[in-house]
């Protein structure tokens, strides 16, 4: 199983779509850090230098890698993956508490912000906070991309570029002019 390389379609479309909705684009870049994560543990889960086995999803101790690991790999997905979050993946692969993809999509992904926040600002204002949101999901996206996926992405300002294995770098599958206007 190749980790992440079918995300790679979903990239082109952040490239598309972050001039224009860098909220969207930003929501999508986790998603994808979700789905490669989990993939990780999928394609992992019997190597115990890899992932943390003591984890332990907080609001069901039952579901537990340590329970789960040695499942048949449909049953790993189902009793295990498809029941943990963004923010368990992530304490399962990375073992860095200042890396905190989660909460930072969780801002995105609930209105608080929004209702709290934002509707003070006009229209420009609320797209530059978003840019803003955007840069930083890209950032997450590159890390998780670069060290637990079979690909490696390289990000210029807001661009993502995929990089092949032969040369190195590649063309960006597409470049996007960002203006701040």
């Amino acid at each position: 199983m190749k980790i992440g390389v079918k995300e790679k379609p979903t990239i082109r479309a952040l490239n598309e779509i972050s001039p224009k909705y860098p909220f969207a684009a930003a929501l999508l870049a986790y998603a994808i850090v979700e789905r490669i994560l989990k993939e990780y543990i999928i394609k992992n889960r019997k190597n115990k230098s890899f992932l943390d086995y003591s984890y332990r999803k907080p609001s069901n101790r039952k579901i537990s890698l340590q329970n789960c690991h040695r499942c048949k790999s449909k049953d790993f997905v189902r009793f295990f993956i498809e029941r943990i979050a963004l923010g368990d993946a992530q304490k399962i692969v990375i073992a860095n508490g200042k890396r905190d993809y989660a909460t930072a999509r969780n801002d995105l992904m609930h209105s608080n912000s929004y209702l709290l926040e934002q509707r003070k600002y006009s229209k420009a204002g609320r797209h530059s906070i978003n840019k803003q949101s955007y840069r930083k999901a890209i950032g997450h996206l590159e890390f998780v991309i670069n060290n637990f996926s079979d690909f490696k992405i390289e990000v210029n300002d807001y661009e993502i570029i995929v990089l092949t294995k032969q040369s190195g770098k590649s063309a960006a599958l597409l470049t996007n002019q960002h203006s701040d206007a």
